[in-house]
């Protein structure tokens, strides 16, 4: 299973006999799931259907779906006349005189469908089922599309992903080799230094070696490598698995490798190992730059 990209594009259309509509969805980054829906008016209705449908398959991103099309051959509702104006109003006309039958008679009906409010809408406004079925089928199909445009980019990224997470690991192993050669030439420079101004004195020697110790134990950084080491592994593991929702766990997985590196970076007392710590930082921020855009 491949990773997911945050950003995609889906389109489904469909038509026939002069009737066409359109759904299109449109991904991009959040850090949470955010659903914004441009529905027409019919179909304000079925929002919450989409909302239910998308939040099982996407779990981080923003997503747009837009709805476009002629709804109108859809639509339940139905055109009314109101009656009680119409003879109202042939009664003011026959109280004024004027004609009310035969062809003039047609004539003041007519006018009176002119009114407003005597001609009315009215029915439920929504899709027919047949229309809401249709439309189900169209959304299903646009989804697939866009989950497929999704895991193509999610792909290229996971790719990039654990080329950079390889070489970090071999920056890793270098600058524990690096550190290990550091700690052993200035174990040798202070014992040799002892040997040199210390020979007669058991005290100062004692004196000296404490402080060996406590020159190793600063440039020790075997655990900072341990844990590096450990959260390079489970980074490349959890790229391989491409679990749901993986973008906030790659996310902290960068940032403890960014807080590892950063400590060994203080304590390196070598020109190689800080060449290699920044090397490290950069290819850390920019696994996070990625990172940013996966689901």
């Amino acid at each position: 299973m491949t990773l997911r990209s945050m950003t995609g594009f889906g389109r489904a259309a469909y038509q026939q006999n002069g009737f066409a509509f359109e759904i299109l969805m449109k991904g991009s980054n959040s850090r949470f799931a955010e659903f914004n829906f441009k529905l027409p008016p019919l179909l304000s209705a079925c929002e919450q259907e989409f909302r239910s449908i998308l939040q099982k398959t996407v779990r981080r991103g923003k997503v747009t779906l837009t709805v476009n099309g002629n709804f109108e051959v859809m639509n339940r509702t139905r055109l009314f006349c109101d009656g009680q104006a119409v003879q109202n109003y042939l009664a003011i006309c026959r109280s004024l005189g004027l004609p009310t039958h035969g062809a003039h008679g047609m004539t003041a009906k007519w006018e009176a469908l002119r009114i407003p409010g005597v001609l009315k809408v009215g029915g439920i406004e929504e899709i027919d089922p047949k229309g809401r079925r249709l439309l189900h089928r169209l959304l299903q199909k646009c989804l697939q599309t866009f989950l497929r445009f999704k895991q193509s980019e999610g792909k290229k990224i996971q790719l990039e992903l654990l080329r950079k997470s390889r070489r970090l690991a071999l920056l890793a192993r270098r600058m524990e080799g690096g550190c290990r050669q550091v700690k052993q030439a200035t174990e040798k420079q202070i014992r040799d230094l002892a040997d040199r101004y210390c020979r007669d004195s058991e005290a100062l020697r004692d004196r000296i070696g404490f402080e060996i110790a406590a020159a190793l134990d600063r440039l020790d950084v075997s655990e900072e490598c341990a844990r590096l080491k450990f959260h390079i592994s489970e980074y490349q593991s959890a790229l391989l698995s491409a679990s749901p929702a993986l973008g906030r766990k790659l996310d902290f997985l960068l940032q403890e490798m960014h807080r590892e590196i950063n400590t060994m970076g203080a304590k390196g007392r070598d020109a190689a190992l800080s060449r290699w710590v920044v090397q490290a930082k950069d290819i850390v921020e920019q696994m996070r730059e990625q990172v940013q855009n996966v689901e």
